[in-house]
């Protein structure tokens, strides 16, 4: 979540709250042909590879721990009340900002620098991008989370579990005034969980594992975040030496290394980054023809966070298929029980009941998304509480079609399964996000690295802009609310942040066209 918003944004009723194109991919003869053309144009030690990686790590590093960690340590600022934020930390000055997003902006170019520079040898280029990811995301360990509260609320109603004994998903941390750090979830305090259970037991076990130590607990947190992210990068390795070996290592290092990867994981503990490891079990399953174990870890995905249930249909479509047609039906029908079976072991003991489960307080506001925009837009017409009615029936119904575009063909192989997954999740995020944060890209990151050169060249600009926006959102605003209402600081953020990656994506496949070069994701690397 971010911070409290400066200005009302939109709500339904009363209510208010503050605030893709396909590419083309070679035939497997051909991508032998391009793989082993690149290793030997670029031969990992071959010289010049290791050294200059070296090189971009350390610069890399330097940033991370000075600009970040050591300006903005947890230990200092954990126990600040009210919660602070990147804007607030700098008191809003100009300099601060400009100098965020020079850094931001570095920390991008050096990552596709390195992940231009490495080249497709196994076990060495596995082992320094895997040291390199230690290294930063041990320092990002120690930062206090700048552009957003959710660590607090996760340890908060870790509390309510371990220390008071109540249920986190009927039970807020409201209920217990009396706890010394119930100021840190701010407005979320009155929230019960809108997670799942798999992932309010493992904060429940921190929690009791921390002893009540506050600052413990948050850094705890941050080392399951820690550990995630590590987890996740030895499996975009694992799926991509299936998928495409030719750009196993670039693919890698632009998943681990990149900026928004690690100060969105480590750098501000969100918990997606342990259902995206889940999710990408889940890919190494389908891609290693271990059909059996796909439903069972996105379902375990799914318990950590609701949003992996949308990557279900297409992957136990593709996999039912697999099966002759007498089978096929015996398959779903199998995978979709033990779906609920598991779905209902887990929810049952602490389900909250329909009308009190949090996730459906997500609906009742719109900020900072194209749906946002679209409700303050129609307000202008017909009014608050109408727009707020017709805007989300609009959206929902944009992404009702994109889903259904999504599954439109029978997947025939796995990249085309994850094509689906990628689509299905991009039209949440474009269109039925009440809410947009900047990490959710971490449910499309990796997806994306392992499809063709537009995919991954937009959710690259995408990743850049969703980081920045925290400029437009909480400083900008702030400096011109005599001038600035929610529309207009809607139309100038949500532009900002969705329109330069689908130009991004335009202007690269137009030129690949025009060089009439094949679509490849080796390309970009």
């Amino acid at each position: 979540m971010r911070r409290q918003d400066p200005r009302p944004c939109v709500g339904g009723g009363e209510k208010a709250r503050e605030g893709p194109v396909r590419s083309s991919s070679l035939r497997p003869a051909q991508q032998g042909r391009v793989g082993h053309e690149a290793s030997h144009t670029r031969g990992w030690g071959s010289g010049a590879g290791a050294p200059r990686l070296l090189r971009l790590g350390l610069a890399m590093e330097a940033l991370y721990l000075l600009y970040f960690t050591a300006r903005f340590p947890l230990a200092r600022l954990y126990d600040t009340l009210p919660p602070v934020d990147f804007a607030k930390l700098t008191s809003y000055f100009w300099g601060d900002s400009v100098a965020y997003v020079a850094v931001l902006t570095a920390l991008f170019v050096l990552s596709v620098m390195a992940a231009r520079s490495v080249t497709p040898a196994r076990g060495r280029a596995l082992a320094f991008i895997l040291a390199g990811s230690a290294i930063f995301g041990l320092t990002l360990v120690f930062l206090y989370p700048i552009l957003a509260t959710d660590l607090f609320s996760y340890a908060l109603r870790g509390r309510v579990a371990a220390l008071y004994g109540a249920n986190p998903f009927a039970v807020s941390p409201s209920a217990f005034p009396h706890d010394p750090w119930i100021g840190l979830t701010g407005e979320w305090a009155v929230s019960a969980s809108p997670y799942g259970p798999l992932w309010e037991g493992l904060s429940y076990l921190v929690a009791r594992f921390s002893g009540g130590n506050f600052l413990a607990h948050l850094l705890a947190l941050k080392v399951v975040a820690f550990v995630s992210y590590l987890c996740s990068v030895g499996l975009v390795w694992a799926i991509l030496g299936r998928l495409a070996p030719e750009r196993q290592a670039a693919g890698t290092l632009f998943y681990a290394w990149n900026p928004f990867t690690l100060l969105e994981t480590v750098g501000n503990g969100h918990n997606d980054i342990l259902m995206v490891a889940l999710i990408l079990v889940a890919v190494y399953f389908l891609v290693s023809g271990r059909s059996w174990g796909v439903v069972p870890a996105m379902v375990a995905a799914t318990l950590v966070k609701h949003i992996a249930l949308l990557l279900i249909p297409p992957f136990v479509l593709y996999l039912a298929w697999q099966h002759p047609f007498w089978r096929r039906w015996l398959f779903l029908v199998a995978n979709a029980a033990m779906a609920v079976l598991l779905l209902v072991v887990f929810w049952f003991p602490v389900w909250p009941g329909w009308d009190h489960w949090a996730v459906r307080e997500a609906a009742t506001g719109a900020t900072y998304s194209p749906a946002a925009l679209l409700i303050l837009l129609l307000r202008f017409v017909v009014g608050l509480p109408a727009a707020f009615r017709v805007g989300r029936y609009i959206v929902f119904a944009l992404f009702a079609l994109t889903y259904l575009w999504a599954l439109r063909r029978r997947p025939a192989s796995a990249r085309q399964t994850i094509y689906a997954g990628f689509l299905a999740l991009m039209g949440y995020l474009v269109f039925a996000a009440m809410q947009y944060h900047p990490w959710y890209l971490l449910w499309v990151l990796p997806l994306a690295v392992f499809l063709g050169p537009v995919e991954t060249v937009a959710i690259a600009v995408f990743c850049w802009t969703s980081l920045a926006n925290t400029v437009i959102y909480d400083v900008l605003w702030p400096w011109l609310w005599s001038v600035l209402d929610a529309t207009a600081i809607h139309l100038i953020g949500v532009s900002f942040t969705f329109l330069p990656p689908l130009l991004a994506a335009l202007w690269y496949k137009n030129r690949q066209k025009a060089a009439g070069e094949i679509l490849t994701a080796d390309k970009i690397f």
